[in-house]
């Protein structure tokens, strides 16, 4: 193993809703990654908060919200320097007016690298009553772009939740040499038996395809109505192999110790870059 590296999703069980104590059971789970000498650490999409989109109107929304790093929350900051972590953090973001889900990203050193913004806003209600995704009423579209972060461990992109759906920003990330790519999630059943069923493939789908890393970082069990699914696993560029999952419906660490040359060496056996005919993929921005 040429460049050996551990990376982790941190799977989140219920929120309380309490804030305080969901930013200890964070620090905590900071330290037990730590424990276990990881270098890569993602959380759930709105780690910080309960899934509050799943509502169509609620008061005083903007307490989902928070502009980071914050007196609040410094003490995941600290925690993530302390260990030498590379750490994925997804929040609902405040700027100024604007809202949006996204993701902050710190180097191991603490050194705050830059933000994603989730690009693809869902809403969909399903059939069964009570059970819907609003979204679109909290937050804005995306406008920072598909950055790639040239971390001390890694190089690491980010996508949130939905956007897993969408292979073109993956594809992205790749070509900019992401190695690995992180995409919090928050995904729930909503009592759809094909949801539950896709949450492993769409990942291990866009980790085989674009021959990188992927930590899945899901939240996990019942939330009020809402029930998570939570499976958090990692996923190998090497056939899109689940090289580490979950095994509660609570808080946990979900680590593997991989090699990322594996990801060098996938390309090399199989080069799909090589036959892209991007002569022919105009379609793509037309249609």
């Amino acid at each position: 193993m040429k460049k050996p590296i551990t990376l982790a999703a941190a799977q989140l069980g219920p929120d309380t809703g309490n804030k305080d104590e969901t930013i200890k059971r964070i620090v905590e789970l900071i330290k037990q990654a730590g424990s276990r000498k990881v270098d890569v650490l993602g959380f759930p999409e709105a780690a910080l908060t309960p899934f509050f989109p799943g509502q169509v109107h609620i008061e005083d929304r903007d307490r989902f919200f928070d502009d980071l790093p914050s007196r609040e929350t410094q003490p995941i900051f600290d925690e993530a320097a302390r260990q030498g972590i590379v750490m994925v953090l997804a929040y609902g973001e405040r700027e100024g007016i604007h809202r949006y889900n996204s993701a902050i990203v710190t180097d191991s050193d603490g050194t705050v690298m830059g933000k994603y913004r989730k690009l693809h806003i869902p809403l969909v209600v399903f059939p069964t009553p009570g059970q819907a995704n609003y979204e679109k009423l909290y937050f804005q579209p995306g406008n920072l772009g598909l950055p790639v972060f040239a971390t001390r461990k890694a190089s690491i992109g980010v996508q949130i939740c939905y956007d897993r759906r969408f292979p073109e920003g993956y594809r992205i990330l790749a070509l900019k040499g992401a190695e690995v790519i992180v995409n919090p999630t928050c995904m729930a059943t909503y009592n759809e038996k094909d949801r539950s069923a896709s949450w492993e493939l769409l990942l291990q789908a866009r980790a085989l395809e674009n021959q990188v890393f992927v930590i899945g970082p899901n939240k996990a069990g019942q939330e009020s109505e809402r029930i998570n699914i939570g499976r958090s696993f990692i996923a190998s560029p090497v056939g899109g192999q689940i090289v580490a999952q979950a095994e509660t419906e609570g808080d946990e660490i979900v680590a593997a110790t991989v090699d990322l040359e594996d990801v060098a060496r996938v390309r090399a056996r199989l080069p799909l870059g090589r036959d892209r005919r991007t002569d022919v993929y105009g379609d793509l921005l037309t249609l």
